[in-house]
């Protein structure tokens, strides 16, 4: 079965998903030592991990429910028939997801929330560059 928002997604689009889960798949169960000891992989650093190698996408930092979120956009926010790739969707399985945004029947609006122009102030950097490298490239 082909999901809604896949199914929905240009081939670019597309492109960026398959390309988003390969990179995941790469640190899906790597934990990282930071300055407190060991710490799993944060939304927030993974987003910008994969941004590294999808450019063109855009970090967005915001709220999924009630719950502090990064994921990207895949062209320029609040553009008709946008489209999210989550790396890391709260509570999900499979953990990498596209989202048709634009679906005014889906509830993605609501547990989707940011202001556009808000970014974290605390991004841990090293853990950004790290994923990077695991993922197979230089930061």
């Amino acid at each position: 079965m082909i999901p809604y928002a896949y199914s929905m997604a240009s081939t670019n689009e597309r492109w960026l998903f398959e390309q988003s889960v390969a990179l995941v798949k790469k640190v899906h169960n790597t934990y990282l030592l930071n300055e407190e000891g060991i710490c799993g992989i944060r939304c927030h650093e993974l987003a910008r991990a994969v941004h590294h190698y999808l450019p063109s996408t855009v970090v967005q930092d915001g709220w999924f429910d009630n719950v502090e979120h990064s994921w990207l956009w895949t062209e320029k926010p609040c553009v008709s028939g946008l489209k999210i790739i989550d790396v890391y969707q709260p509570g999900s399985y499979p953990q990498v997801v596209c989202v048709d945004y634009a679906a005014a029947s889906l509830p993605w609006r609501r547990v989707y929330r940011c202001t556009l122009g808000y970014t974290r102030d605390d991004i841990d950097e090293t853990v950004v560059r790290e994923l990077i490298r695991l993922m197979g490239g230089r930061s």
